[in-house]
């Protein structure tokens, strides 16, 4: 059992308590701090996070290059498939990538910034 994150902080309920999360969800919440912290700045493990910041270019060369680094990040999670990803570029030049997980045969789509 994990505490839920919501915009980078503990979700709280009225109370100001952390709200529990487990099961499935707190899977993908794990999945998505691979994703989402940036491959080898966090001091305690090198290796955890995702190399998404070094895309480039655009097209299916750069969804395909999405997918790699994806995989790459959910490794030691194996319970969790990445499928698919999908990149485009905002109008102020944002990437946004919707991922497509699959965990224990139920297809999550999350989106991710860079």
């Amino acid at each position: 059992m994990d505490t839920k994150i919501k915009n980078m902080d503990f979700e709280k309920n009225a109370q100001g308590m952390p709200y529990p999360v487990d099961g499935d969800e707190e899977l993908i919440q794990r999945a998505m701090i691979r994703l989402t912290v940036r491959k080898g700045s966090f001091v305690l493990d090198k290796e955890l996070g995702c190399q998404l910041f070094k895309l480039r270019g655009g097209g299916a060369k750069m969804d395909q290059d999405a997918l790699r680094y994806i995989k790459e990040a959910l490794y030691e999670m194996p319970e969790i498939e990445a499928v698919s990803a999908n990149c485009r570029r905002d109008g102020d030049g944002i990437l946004h990538i919707d991922a497509v997980l699959n965990l224990h045969g139920q297809n999550y789509t999350v989106a991710l910034a860079n």
